[in-house]
Order: C-alpha cells, then sequence, then structure tokens
C-alpha cells in the first residue's frame, strides 16, 4: 500500500502505510499505556482475547 494524500482542513494531508499503522499498534499492545487500561477495565481485556485471532480488516 503506498502513501495516500487528501484534502482536509489546513490542506494536503499524507496518510502512512498500513505498515506503519501496524508496527505502531504492535508498540502501543506493548506499552504501559495499554496495560493500565486493560487493568482497570477488565469487560474490555476479555473482549479484546475473544477478537484476538478475527480478522478484521482484509
Amino acid at each position: 500500500m503506498e502513501n495516500l494524500y487528501f484534502e482536509g482542513s489546513g490542506g494536503l494531508h499524507q496518510m502512512n502505510t498500513e505498515a506503519h499503522y501496524r508496527k505502531e499498534a504492535a508498540r502501543y499492545r506493548n506499552s504501559e499505556d495499554y496495560n493500565r487500561m486493560l487493568s482497570l477495565y477488565p469487560i474490555l481485556k476479555s473482549s479484546i482475547e475473544v477478537c484476538r485471532d478475527e480478522q478484521l480488516i482484509k
């Protein structure tokens, strides 16, 4: 997937590649903030576990 550009407030904006967003998601899932959020919201944690292997995007 190549970088995409779109017009928005403030001019032309660039959207990063899918690989970039996957890398950022993996980094976030290993962060203290993510772990703290899961400990505060046990229902969220169980919902994430149920959906972990689902292919939500193609």
